[in-house]
């Protein structure tokens, strides 16, 4: 009898061990299934986020500006644009004349705000490479001729940093920090990455000649883009301003939250 008692003991005793181990199990599989659920949820809000940014950045690109004219600007603006159709050229001068009226009508901010909507290539959510190959063709547009000009505003070193400081909080702030990640960190890392490359070299034009020569022997000039990239900017001398804004872009997306 006491053999059955100790047995119907000890069995007791294995079932409510088993219980609670089961019980133990069940709560840790509820609480990573919780966890679960709230990491794709979070996923989701962030993807929601994402989308929400990208398509307010897509509604400031160029081609989704509108000029509202004056009868002055629409006299200068007007003989310009028809010469354009007519001959697939601006006359001398036209370009300036344009984007003066484009800068009145946006503001500064507004095409800089529209030039970073350029960049985004928006059909597969990344840097838009093409975007700034294409300034730089002969074939370019009308729109890509524009804003190259009001990029060459800003190649003198004193005048990139004023137009940094004076919109880099509005502009970050138009810019999230998930599609800055989605986006941009990538290719600011890798420039970045690039001049402290160079500027490790102790012989920087050996350097530069050796990497052109691969550049064009090997048709590789997507590969060392970001090199050849830096070698323009000490040319123009705005190489260690542009640096330094790239860093401080890098350093505010990487402490915020």
């Amino acid at each position: 009898m006491k053999k059955i008692i100790v047995i119907l003991i000890f069995t007791g005793l294995a079932l409510v061990a088993l219980g609670y181990y089961f019980s133990e199990k069940s709560s840790q599989l509820i609480a990573q299934s919780e966890k679960e659920t709230e990491r794709l949820i979070h996923i989701a809000n962030d993807e929601d986020k994402v989308e929400n940014s990208l398509a307010q950045l897509q509604n400031n690109t160029m081609n989704h500006q509108y000029l509202e004219l004056n009868q002055a600007d629409y006299n200068t603006v007007n003989p310009c644009l028809q010469d354009y159709i007519n001959k697939k050229e601006l006359p001398s001068n036209c370009d300036e004349q344009l984007l003066k009226v484009i800068i009145d009508d946006f503001g500064e901010e507004g095409m800089i705000n529209g030039i970073i909507g350029e960049s985004i290539n928006y059909s597969t959510r990344s840097f838009n490479h093409i975007f700034f190959n294409d300034l730089f063709t002969e074939s370019a547009s009308l729109k890509s001729k524009l804003i190259l000009s009001f990029l060459n505003k800003y190649r003198n070193p004193e005048r990139l940093g004023q137009i940094f400081n004076k919109y880099k909080y509005s502009v970050c702030k138009s810019i999230p920090k998930s599609v800055y990640q989605k986006i941009f960190d990538k290719k600011l890392a890798s420039c970045i990455a690039a001049y402290e490359e160079i500027a490790s070299k102790p012989d920087k034009e050996a350097f530069y000649k050796d990497i052109y020569f691969k550049a064009d022997s090997q048709n590789l000039h997507g590969k060392y883009w970001n090199i050849t990239f830096w070698k323009r900017r000490a040319l123009e001398k705005n190489d260690k301003t542009l640096y330094a804004i790239l860093k401080e872009i890098k350093a505010y997306y990487d402490e915020a939250h």
